[in-house]
């Protein structure tokens, strides 16, 4: 789930301009309304936050939710805004979704982070080749410099305090392993040149994970590997650019498998580990490729337009928890318990537009949620036991609570 490169990946195959630098929507503060229905009648702004009468025997009045064992208006109510049990934390509740407040204010736009009660992106977009990878404490708002990063980025963990850096600079691609805690480049894992236009030999990255000591990797043109010491670089899996599959996208790593998503199409695959056998098609959807794949116990579950689709290990059909995605999503990830996704609302031809969502799905119940409407386009997401921490392309980081 990539970040500037990988977002911009899926955005730029399906004809989007979500990577192009688009006005951010200014400094605000963490108690700013935003959205579509932020503004409230004076009758709204000053009635009590505090629950209403207990239900009664018929439940409860007009416009109010059983929240327990009292009636709360949950279009306003600060500790059930939306739903029973949301709390909005340090931000109001209006039309039933809590204020989306500044975290950083500025232009960084790219992707963020969240590790051990820090907050890492690129420094302020100031048009330079390399900036700063910033660690930034959340509950003090101290800053520290990790490392320089290029023009765009994105991370990935590998481990306590230890995280993967993917980074552009001096023509090339590469992947670090960086220690956070003590703010040190460890090692350089991978270079590759970048990507050129209609060359599948020069591909650039959308995701990368570490299991056990190897880096698995998607890119433009194939899936690969290469040993966390730089040794041992193979391709998994050529794939093909352009309309034959724009490359790879989002991707799981099992026991005997890599499963992983086309980039241009929203068709599922699965290479075995053994290379002489054939790559085979496990699922198939509608839109373009999914930036959320993950294994089940009983399979494969992977994020399309429709919604969430769960592909059986046996060769059974897939089963739809269904779930609207407006035009696209563009990034997306998951607390292990509910799945949060960036979405890209289509106009009325079904185009892209400027205005994003982020919508939070229970991967137990499938409820849905949509936590805040009205964004820019953004980069990768990040969450934390708390918030969904949101960077907005040419423009702040943002945040609302879960």
């Amino acid at each position: 789930m990539k970040t500037s490169v990988r977002i911009c990946f899926f955005s730029a195959l399906s004809g989007l301009a979500a990577c192009q630098a688009i006005l951010g929507i200014g400094d605000r503060s963490v108690t700013e309304d935003v959205g579509e229905d932020a503004a409230r009648s004076p009758e709204e702004a000053s009635a009590p936050d505090a629950p209403l009468d207990p239900p009664g025997p018929e439940g409860c009045g007009l416009g109010l939710t059983a929240c327990g064992t009292r009636c709360v208006d949950v279009r306003r109510d600060r500790k059930n805004c939306g739903e029973c049990d949301r709390d909005c934390l340090d931000t109001e509740c209006s039309a039933g979704s809590c204020e989306v407040g500044t975290v950083v204010p500025g232009k960084h736009g790219g992707a963020v982070y969240v590790d051990d009660g820090e907050l890492f992106y690129r420094a302020e977009d100031d048009d330079t080749v390399s900036s700063a990878l910033v660690a930034r404490r959340l509950t003090t708002g101290e800053e520290r410099t990790l490392t320089q990063v290029g023009p765009y980025f994105s991370m990935a963990n590998a481990g306590p305090r230890t995280w993967l850096v993917e980074d552009e600079v001096a023509g090339f691609q590469r992947i670090r392993l960086l220690d956070v805690a003590n703010a040190t480049v460890v090692r350089e894992v991978l270079r590759l040149p970048l990507a050129v236009q209609g060359s599948p030999d020069r591909p650039s990255i959308v995701q990368m994970k570490l299991v056990g000591t190897t880096v698995y990797f998607s890119t433009t043109a194939s899936m690969g590997r290469v040993e966390i010491d730089g040794t041992r670089l193979e391709i998994v899996s050529y794939v093909g650019s352009g309309d034959a599959g724009g490359g790879a996208g989002s991707f799981t790593v099992e026991r005997d498998r890599v499963v992983f998503s086309l980039g241009n199409v929203a068709t599922l695959v699965a290479q075995p580990m053994n290379l002489k056998l054939d790559r085979v098609e496990l699922d198939r959807s509608r839109g373009i490729g999914s930036p959320w794949v993950t294994s089940t116990p009983g399979g494969v579950r992977w994020l399309t337009k429709e919604g969430l689709r769960d592909v059986p290990g046996d060769g059974g059909p897939a089963l739809l928890h269904r779930f609207f995605v407006d035009h696209v999503a563009h990034a997306a990830t998951d607390d292990g318990a509910r799945l949060y996704v960036a979405d890209m609302r289509g106009d009325e031809d079904g185009g892209p537009t400027a205005e994003s969502r982020i919508l939070r799905h229970d991967l137990t119940t499938h409820r849905d949620l949509v936590l805040a409407a009205g964004l820019p386009s953004m980069g990768q997401i990040a969450v934390d036991d708390r918030y969904v921490y949101i960077p907005a392309y040419g423009g702040p980081i943002l945040r609302v609570a879960k």
